[in-house]
C-alpha cells in the first residue's frame, strides 16, 4: 500500500503568520505543547505531527526559530495594504478622540487575544492621500472590521509595537501623555473632526 505524501506549508517569516493564528499559537504555548504549536503554525492536524520523523520536527522548529527570535524591525510602516484597501496608520497621535483612547486603553489591559481589535484602530482606511500624507476614516467602532484584521500579518503588528518600544514608550504611554484639556478639546471635536493630518 502506496504512502500518503503530505506537504507542510512551514512558515518562514511573520508575514506568513496572521494574527488569528498567532493568537493560537500563544494559547498552545501555555499549555507548553510543542506538537500543539506545530498544529498551529503549520496549519496540519496533530494527528499529522505526530506521524512526522523526530528529525523533520526538529528542522521545522530549527527553521521557524530563525525568524521567531529574529529582533523585529523598528520601521513603522504608515501606509499598509490589506485586503485590497489601503490602510494608514494614526498619523497624529496628539489629535486622538476620546474613543480611540478608550477603547485602546481597554483593549491594551488583554493585548494578545485583542490585536485585531487594536490594529483596527490604529489602522484605519485612506480616505485622502498626498505623497505620504493622508487622511484616514473616523473612528466608528465596527466588530465585523475588527474581525477582518484577524486575518493581518504579524509583520504590521510587530512593527507597529516595536515603534513604541523603540521610542522608549508603551502605547498606553504615549496616549496618557495628553493633557485634560487636550482630552476635553478632542471630545468636543469627535463628532465632527476626522483623524488625519498633513490634507484638507
Amino acid at each position: 500500500m502506496a504512502k500518503t505524501k503530505i506537504t507542510i506549508n512551514v512558515p518562514t517569516n511573520w508575514n506568513d503568520i496572521t494574527i488569528k493564528k498567532y493568537q493560537k499559537f500563544l494559547k498552545a504555548s501555555k499549555n507548553a505543547n510543542e506538537i500543539e504549536m506545530l498544529s498551529v503554525l503549520c496549519n496540519v492536524s496533530i494527528k499529522v505531527i505526530n506521524k512526522m520523523k523526530v528529525k523533520d520536527r526538529k528542522m521545522i522548529i530549527e527553521k521557524m526559530n530563525t525568524f521567531i527570535n529574529k529582533k523585529p524591525s523598528e520601521e513603522l510602516q504608515n501606509i499598509i495594504e490589506f485586503k485590497g484597501k489601503e490602510y494608514g496608520f494614526i498619523p497624529n497621535f496628539s489629535k486622538l478622540t476620546t474613543g480611540e483612547f478608550v477603547d485602546l486603553e481597554s483593549y491594551m489591559k488583554d493585548s494578545n487575544e485583542s490585536l485585531h481589535y487594536i490594529m483596527s484602530i490604529l489602522y484605519r482606511p485612506i480616505v485622502k492621500r498626498q505623497g505620504k500624507f493622508y487622511n484616514i476614516e473616523s473612528y466608528n467602532p465596527n466588530l465585523e472590521t475588527a474581525e477582518k484584521f484577524l486575518d493581518l500579518p504579524m509583520t504590521f503588528v510587530l512593527s507597529a509595537f516595536n515603534f513604541f518600544f523603540h521610542l522608549g514608550k508603551s502605547l498606553l504611554g504615549v496616549m496618557s501623555n495628553y493633557s485634560r484639556k487636550e482630552m476635553i478639546k478632542a471630545t468636543n471635536k469627535e463628532h465632527y473632526k476626522a483623524s488625519g493630518v498633513g490634507i484638507t
